[in-house]
């Protein structure tokens, strides 16, 4: 994300990007402080025999994680499949999935499992 989309965040408007520069100098610190915010890691858990919309691997999973650390937001599909864990697959914080996997909720070996903050 870039200086100006993150002062629109901030603004909750579109802003220029002189506007988002005028921003910075003035108000760096709650930049700073939105840019550092602490964010929650959500766990999204889907069983692999759930249909999909869309072709589902591993490895996309694995995309959808470069891209988001890359871009700021997510794909498409990512996006789909966290709504499809809102219907019908499970959702854990960090520590909730800490002690699911130690209590073992069941997880099978090729349940899909997307870790990203929120």
């Amino acid at each position: 994300m870039n200086l100006q989309e993150t002062v629109s965040k901030i603004l909750k408007r579109e802003v220029t990007i002189e506007e988002s520069k005028e921003f910075a100098l003035k108000q760096f610190g709650t930049l700073h402080a939105y840019i550092n915010r602490p964010r929650e890691i959500r766990a999204y858990i889907l069983s692999a025999e759930e249909n999909f919309d869309f072709e589902m691997s591993g490895y996309e999973i694995e995309n959808w994680v470069l891209y988001y650390e890359r871009h700021g937001k997510h794909l498409d599909n990512a996006l789909a499949f966290i709504e499809r864990c809102e219907e019908v697959g499970s959702i854990y914080s960090l520590y909730g999935l800490h002690s699911a996997l130690n209590i073992e909720e069941g997880f099978g070996s090729n349940d899909y499992i997307f870790i990203t903050t929120v």
